[in-house]
């Protein structure tokens, strides 16, 4: 595989995950809801704004993205 095919592949899964990441943080309190029932998260007192699947799904994309960043890196570096 071409360097420039995995500088692409690395830059568009490193600015997934970067969305993804300002995403969560801009939802914070539908992150809490999400997981209220678990650790210490307490939701405010504010109804979420957003399903407990998107935040999975912006939390699976932020994981997602930055794996495949980081497994793009490393196979350059080996290569």
């Amino acid at each position: 595989m071409s360097i420039t095919i995995i500088g692409i592949a690395a830059a568009s899964s490193f600015v997934a995950s970067l969305a993804a990441g300002f995403w969560l943080v801009l939802h914070l309190n539908s992150l809490a809801s999400a997981f209220e029932s678990k650790a210490d998260l307490v939701a405010s007192d504010t109804r979420a704004r957003h399903s407990k699947q998107e935040v999975l799904v912006a939390i699976a994309v932020l994981l997602g993205g930055a794996a495949l960043c980081i497994a793009l890196a490393m196979g350059v570096i080996v290569a």
